[in-house]
């Protein structure tokens, strides 16, 4: 039987899972597929065995930095102002970011969820990418979403965790230079 080498496998799982969520956002002008997704995405479908892979990590993480980030983007006033970071930004919009990130990493330590993407959607919270309450339950079915489409991936087709994976290089069997020694 002829099996897909590894990277191939988690390419196309990749693929189908941001196709899908994109499909949603698209047919409902919701933005279900956010950038911090796909680094959620490369977590699971490659590293399915890490904890940051773990359904309760990837939902939770996504939901309580969501929810840090828009507590601070409201916080610190920034729903009333039309600037950016970028465009008019002031002191609010950095303190709001800062907040948002240190406040998040700590309350995922403390709760055991690791599940780094979540520091990419507190900041889009935070910095008014994704300013409104919904959303907060918007992104968490878009975790619960990935999490679902990649089971359902891996029964219907090859798994990357069973997939043929080239041969691992080992230290000591790499030559080793004079310079070395």
């Amino acid at each position: 039987m002829f099996e897909l080498p590894r990277p191939f496998v988690c390419g196309l799982q990749a693929t189908i899972a941001a196709a899908l969520i994109g499909l949603l956002s698209l047919s409902t002008r919701t933005p279900f597929l956010f950038p911090a997704l796909g680094a959620s995405t490369f977590i699971v479908i490659a590293f399915p065995h890490l904890p940051a892979a773990r359904p309760r990590n990837v939902i939770g993480s996504h939901v309580l930095a969501a929810a840090t980030g828009w507590l601070c983007y409201h916080g610190f006033g920034l729903d009333v102002v039309s600037a950016t970071l970028v465009t008019g930004g002031s002191w609010q919009h950095v303190a709001a970011a800062a907040l948002a990130l240190g406040t998040t990493t700590c309350l995922l330590l403390l709760l055991g969820m690791h599940h780094p993407p979540a520091g990419a959607t507190t900041l889009i919270f935070s910095l008014g990418f994704l300013p409104h309450a919904w959303q907060i339950a918007m992104v968490g079915a878009s975790a619960v979403l990935l999490v679902l489409i990649v089971r359902v991936l891996a029964l219907l087709g090859p798994s990357p965790a069973r997939a043929a994976e080239p041969a691992s290089v080992e230290a000591r069997d790499l030559p080793v230079r004079a310079s070395d020694r």
